[in-house]
Parts: structure tokens; C-alpha cells; sequence
């Protein structure tokens, strides 16, 4: 739960981008966060903290390096050039939801199913082996999660028309109410 709060700081970010607050200049909002993930790499699992204080700093580094996103993606939305292959981002974009979901789940169920069924062991050291079963796993997770989405993620638009029209349906005699009761 306590992990929630670093979850909600995307809404101090739409926020903040929304409002007419000063945004910081898209360098240093990149330069916090990369001086926030090399701090978060260089602090994490550190040995001598006990598991009382460890849940207090494990939580410290993820806020502080969620923070640091925060103030990344604000400056972020200061950019003005356009982005490099804005079709493939927005492609991705379009199942991003749906990967957000469900690849944790299935990259478990695949890499237990190689341990179980194949012997393939859960951790592998960098290399040729290492790289080419990260890759393998990547591929039929991207696929998996883009097949599904587009039973799912892809008609958002269209549920949320039907929702947004059965609630006006619903709504209005309550508002036609609310009118005769003021």
C-alpha cells in the first residue's frame, strides 16, 4: 500500500502540467532523473540497514527517484520539436495498458514453465544465452500483450462512447429533478 503513493505521483504530474506553474526546462528535468536512478542504483540493497530501517529506505529511494520522473515528464511537456518516430510511440502507446497488466504475470508463468518444463534456469548470466532469452521472452510478451490488446485495449473508445451515452440517458432525469427541486 505504502507503494501506492509513489503510484499516485502521476497525478501530481497531470496536474502539474495542467496548471499555469513554472515547468522546469526539459535539461535539467532529464538531468534530475538521471542523477536520481544513478543515486537509486548506487543506494540499493545496501547490506548494512536493518529490515526495519531497509523498508523506510527502499521506500525513501522509490519515492525520491518517483519524484525525480515526476519532475522529468513536466519538463518534458515543455518540448516543442517533434518526437522521432511519433507513429511507432503512438503504436505503442496503443497497448501500453494492456502490457502495464498483464506482461508481469506471463513473463512469470513463461520463465517457471522453462525452469519446470525445459530446465532453462530463472536467472542467466549476460551473453549470447542471456541476451538471446531476454529477447525471446520480450518478443512473446510484446506480442502476446499487442494480441490481447486488441480484443481489449483497442475499444476503449468505443465502450466509453456507450458508457458516456448510457449515463447522459440515465442521468438526465435526475438532473431534470435536480432543475425542479432548486
Amino acid at each position: 500500500m505504502l507503494w501506492g503513493l509513489v503510484w499516485l505521483l502521476g497525478l501530481g504530474a497531470h496536474a502539474w502540467v495542467n496548471s499555469h506553474v513554472w515547468r522546469p526546462h526539459p535539461v535539467l528535468g532529464m538531468g534530475v532523473l538521471l542523477l536520481a536512478v544513478a543515486v537509486s542504483r548506487l543506494g540499493h540493497n545496501v547490506e548494512n540497514v536493518s529490515n526495519h530501517e531497509s523498508l523506510v529506505v527502499e521506500f525513501s529511494r522509490d519515492f525520491m527517484l518517483g519524484v525525480a520522473y515526476v519532475i522529468a515528464l513536466v519538463s518534458a511537456s515543455r518540448m516543442v520539436a517533434g518526437v522521432h518516430f511519433e507513429k511507432l510511440h503512438q503504436r505503442l502507446a496503443g497497448f501500453s495498458y494492456t502490457t502495464y497488466l498483464c506482461h508481469f504475470p506471463l513473463m512469470l508463468f513463461l520463465t517457471s514453465v522453462g525452469d519446470q518444463v525445459f530446465g532453462l534456469p530463472f536467472q542467466v548470466q549476460p551473453g549470447v544465452y542471456g541476451l538471446s532469452y531476454f529477447l525471446g521472452l520480450s518478443i512473446i510478451l510484446y506480442l502476446w500483450c499487442y494480441m490481447l490488446s486488441t480484443v481489449t485495449e483497442s475499444h476503449t473508445l468505443h465502450v466509453k462512447a456507450k458508457l458516456d451515452f448510457l449515463m447522459g440517458k440515465f442521468a438526465t432525469p435526475s438532473k431534470a429533478l435536480h432543475k425542479q427541486v432548486s
